[in-house]
């Protein structure tokens, strides 16, 4: 069971450190958390709220980046 994620209350330092994969999608939806002297105490909740993200969406990006992909019932990798 693959048990890679990204929780919401995770900060933005910790995602970039455990998921550097993660570093392109934040780049992608023009967050500015690369370099950011906040991204220490800033959380992704915090980011997808400041930059009026659809969280649903980013976070599915982001699980995608790190390869823990969630696919309906019966769909494969093909």
């Amino acid at each position: 069971m693959d048990t890679r994620s990204i929780a919401r209350d995770w900060t933005i330092e910790r995602i970039f450190s455990e998921y550097p994969a993660a570093i392109p999608v934040l780049l992608a939806h023009r967050l500015a958390c690369v370099g950011c002297s906040m991204a220490r105490f800033c959380t992704l909740e915090d980011a997808m709220t400041i930059y009026r993200l659809p969280h649903e969406q980013l976070l599915e990006d982001l699980q995608q980046a790190i390869g823990n992909v969630r696919r309906p019932a019966g769909q494969t990798n093909a």
